[in-house]
């Protein structure tokens, strides 16, 4: 898939790029101020988000702890919105994905799920502590 007037640009704002994602409902905790947009890194288009899945269910701290030691860098909100807005709305239909940037609500991580709901294109945020089903995919980057 070739570039898209969104990719990797600072002249968007959390909320342009949470608008161009197209979600039917946002759950009011995915915000900048809990999930701030990672800064555009100098080494950027050396990597690319990826779908990671695991054969498994698999705990949601494990699963961070093993994509980063297979060699994967954790996905931050705003290259994972670029990912969903630059054309791949209907990705999370068929899987969850998760975001591996992480929120801390009271003595929880919580993670956002791009995600659906009867057919909907939705986001919700849930506890990094879950254990999650092969089905969930984990939203990465890859080293191109």
């Amino acid at each position: 898939m070739g570039e898209s007037l969104l990719s990797r640009s600072d002249d968007f704002s959390f909320a342009d790029l949470l608008g161009a994602c197209r979600q039917k409902m946002i759950n009011p905790n995915f915000t900048e101020e809990n999930f701030p947009s990672e800064p555009v890194l100098p080494d950027e288009n050396e990597w690319e988000p990826y779908e990671y899945g695991f054969n498994s269910w698999v705990q949601g701290e494990d699963a961070l702890a093993i994509a980063q030691k297979s060699g994967y860098r954790l996905c931050g909100p705003r290259r994972a919105m670029e990912y969903i807005a630059n054309g791949r709305q209907n990705n999370q239909l068929k899987n969850p994905i998760i975001v591996t940037a992480r929120w801390k609500n009271i003595n929880d991580l919580m993670v956002p799920v791009f995600n659906d709901n009867n057919g909907e294109r939705v986001i919700n945020i849930i506890s990094l502590s879950y254990h999650f089903p092969p089905k969930f995919k984990w939203l990465v980057l890859r080293k191109k």
